[in-house]
């Protein structure tokens, strides 16, 4: 039997298609769909003129490795790395990372398309962030001429949907103006860039865009472009088990980007407000046991003294930021820090199931409000080691013990205030402990049951025989100088 669809009656199987889609159409009145395609063509001649080369010297090794052919050496015993950069401000003002240009003695800067290149001196930078601000030095221009450079357009990251199509333009392996399509794979991507947090003792975690489209060592700080030719990212990292690359990479986004980069050109470097608060993120279940609506972040602590104190308590279940929804702990904290420090920021949270309103007035954080510390977490260890546990019976599969005396009085020095109850120490915990499901561990300080003080391991007899059901726990990890946070136990 031969069929009619076959490869033999090709216009035929056109013609019964038409048909089918309603009609009675001839051959010749029908013809095939046509495949559209897309060019980035028209997107690399308008935003290629505004992606910069960048080439860094500093002495010794080169941080990042970006050492490559071609990159030249003025003096021996420095090191090249380079990497990409996008026109900030058409005066000269450069837009990169700050992992390329990091305790660099010399920079040295290209334009595209045989537009001369520049010695540039950095005028603010975050390692942080990973963001870091140029200005080109114009030598040999004729006097008062100024740099009129064409600017980069900047879009809108917020509006992105995984699937679109997107253009990395930049200077891999110091092959410059180099363009590789791919699309957003994925949105808000939790990913820690830059060097180590002073605040906290860990790398900056960031939300990033990440993208399939070709990065490679020397493509950092160089744009990630929709198809109207807009930046809607900074390349900054890819992700490799080898070295090489994996088709797996990172941008900041220009939502993110836009206040950093307006941070360093003001002032030179990124001012981040400070509230004074210590959060974890929820998840739907203990949203919603608080009275939630399913996101936000839960305040586990608040430091006397600070702007949050006599505003937010531990407990209250933050969902909205300067009328912007929190969706987790890195919106939450990136909504405060891009406060105005002085100026009021408004906050809706839930507390004791009923919703909220109220203002906080954040500041500029200062060393003597920092609470976790290196060495508090140090200490706290070494007093555990050497603490010998007086163990009490088990609860919800939790060994409990007498907390140390060691911990009590660093406690009270480390966070300058008073311990009124000591709670209890979680030595150990059963393999089919409900808790340990939660997600607590071994060594944790448990503090409260429900809201309830500990008073120490024995003081479960006393906690009223009404709390039943689902319980929260109030624990603090990493010892005295650790931080609060708070676990759902379901019954």
């Amino acid at each position: 039997m031969i069929s009619i669809f076959g490869s033999h009656f090709p216009s035929l199987r056109t013609a019964v298609f038409c048909a089918a889609l309603g009609g009675i159409l001839t051959v010749q009145s029908c013809t095939p769909p046509r495949v559209l395609s897309f060019s980035w063509d028209p997107v690399v001649h308008l935003s290629g003129p505004s992606v910069v080369s960048i080439t860094a010297w500093r002495s010794g090794p080169s941080e990042h490795a970006e050492v490559f052919r071609g990159a030249p050496f003025p003096a021996r015993g420095l090191q090249a790395s380079v990497g990409s950069g996008v026109v900030f401000k058409k005066e000269g003002l450069i837009l990169t990372n700050q992992h390329i240009v990091r305790h660099a003695s010399r920079i040295r800067v290209e334009l595209s398309n045989q537009g001369g290149s520049f010695l540039a001196e950095q005028i603010g930078g975050d390692d942080r962030a990973d963001v870091a601000l140029l200005r080109l030095i114009p030598s040999g221009q004729p006097k008062g001429s100024k740099l009129n450079l064409p600017e980069i357009k900047w879009g809108n990251s917020e509006s992105l949907e995984v699937g679109e199509s997107v253009l990395a333009i930049g200077n891999p392996y110091g092959f410059s103006q180099t363009a590789s399509a791919g699309v957003v794979s994925a949105l808000e991507r939790v990913a820690p860039i830059g060097l180590v947090d002073p605040l906290f003792g860990v790398g900056e975690a960031d939300t990033l865009l990440q993208t399939d489209a070709s990065i490679h060592p020397g493509s950092s700080g160089g744009p990630l472009l929709n198809r109207k030719g807009e930046m809607i990212g900074l390349t900054t990292l890819f992700f490799s088990r080898t070295g090489e690359p994996s088709g797996i990479s990172f941008a900041i986004p220009v939502s993110r980007l836009r206040y950093l980069a307006e941070q360093l050109w003001s002032s030179g470097s990124v001012r981040r407000a400070w509230v004074g608060l210590s959060a974890q993120d929820v998840d739907l279940d203990l949203s919603v046991y608080l009275g939630g609506y399913g996101s936000g972040v839960l305040v586990t602590e608040v430091i006397p003294g600070s702007p949050a104190d006599g505003v937010l308590r531990a407990g209250d279940l933050v969902f909205e930021v300067d009328d912007s929804p929190v969706r987790g702990l890195l919106s939450f904290r990136q909504r405060v820090q891009a406060g105005i420090p002085g100026m009021d920021l408004p906050l809706k949270f839930i507390r004791n199931q009923k919703e909220m309103h109220l203002s906080i007035r954040p500041i500029l954080p200062v060393d003597e409000n920092l609470v976790v510390t290196t060495r508090a977490r140090q200490r706290a260890g070494q007093a555990r080691a050497g603490q010998v546990a007086r163990y009490q019976p088990q609860l919800l599969g939790m060994t409990l013990a007498e907390v140390p005396q060691s911990w009590l009085l660093m406690g009270r020095r480390e966070r300058r205030e008073s311990i009124k109850t000591p709670g209890a120490w979680i030595v150990d915990l059963a393999t089919s402990s409900p808790a340990l499901e939660a997600g607590v561990l071994p060594g944790d300080w448990l503090l409260e049951v429900n809201g309830v003080p500990l008073e120490g391991p024995n003081h479960f007899g006393k906690i009223p025989s009404d709390m039943t059901g689902d319980l929260l726990l109030s624990i603090r990890r990493g010892g005295p100088g650790g931080q609060k946070i708070y676990r759902l136990v379901r019954s």
